[in-house]
């Protein structure tokens, strides 16, 4: 008779020995994984926001400069859902509609400031005038992400403040 000294394979403890090793393993790549996509998805909205933030603030700074005057019948100041009217070579007009910050030139059709991924929930505009410094407006606002997330979504708030130089 012939005696068997090895066997070739596993024994069932250490088939789940290695099971619980590759596990461990593919979990915690896994968690890895998706907090990058989770930091990716940040990343894009805070990138939104700043875009917005950036652009629409050059316009509004662009335009008041260029402004021969502040048309204070057509503004709405100090609330949150302002308008501001600005008289000059073309007219402008900066409001909220909609969460969204549009400007409109004398006779064109308006145009989005803020990106498709953001909406603003407050747009407040102030006039300061005193005698002797040109007319200077100041520009309060919050961007937000639209992200159903919590984690990801965001409130960048931004103030401004700009004189009319003519």
């Amino acid at each position: 008779m012939r005696k068997i000294t090895s066997q070739k394979g596993f024994t069932l403890i250490e088939i789940v020995a290695y099971f619980a090793i590759t596990s461990v393993f593919l979990f915690a790549i896994s968690v890895f994984a998706l907090q990058i996509i989770d930091a990716s998805r940040l990343s894009e909205n805070m990138n939104e926001i700043q875009y917005s933030d950036t652009f629409s603030t050059s316009k509004f700074i662009e335009k008041i400069h260029s402004a021969l005057s502040v048309d204070t019948g057509n503004s709405v100041f100090d609330n949150d859902t302002g308008k501001l009217a600005l008289n000059g070579s073309p007219n402008i007009l900066f409001y909220l509609e909609n969460s969204n910050i549009y400007i409109k030139e004398e006779n064109e059709t308006p145009i989005k400031l803020n990106a498709n991924a953001t909406n603003v929930t407050k747009l407040r505009f102030h006039q300061i005038t005193a005698a002797k410094t040109p007319t200077q407006i100041v520009i309060d606002g919050e961007i937000n992400t639209m992200s159903n997330i919590s984690n990801l979504s965001h409130t960048y708030p931004f103030h401004l403040s700009v004189s009319l130089r003519k």
